[in-house]
């Protein structure tokens, strides 16, 4: 498969023989025990947090998919023109 991209104004190419898609994902966050602590989690047990990441508990950041939000953003400068051509 191919995937074409632009990035910072230059056309790429990518070659590939798979292509891996997430739909969607469920914070694995019911068993850390943060409910002890206070930390407050959004309705889908997300840890919600703050512009830095900080949580509601002084000292408590949180970081990865238990954060929510995404996961992977495209780069400033980079735009994908075509997803894949077989």
């Amino acid at each position: 498969m191919k995937i074409l991209f632009t990035e910072q104004e230059l056309r790429r190419e990518l070659q590939a023989s798979h292509l891996f898609v997430a739909t969607g994902r469920t914070p694995n966050t019911d068993d850390l025990g943060l409910e002890t602590v206070g930390v407050q989690l959004s309705e889908r047990g997300n840890v919600v947090v703050n512009e830095r990441l900080a949580t509601n508990i002084e000292g408590i950041w949180a970081a990865g998919d238990i954060r929510g939000g995404p996961l992977f953003t495209i780069p400033p400068g980079m735009t994908i023109e075509s997803s894949f051509h077989r």
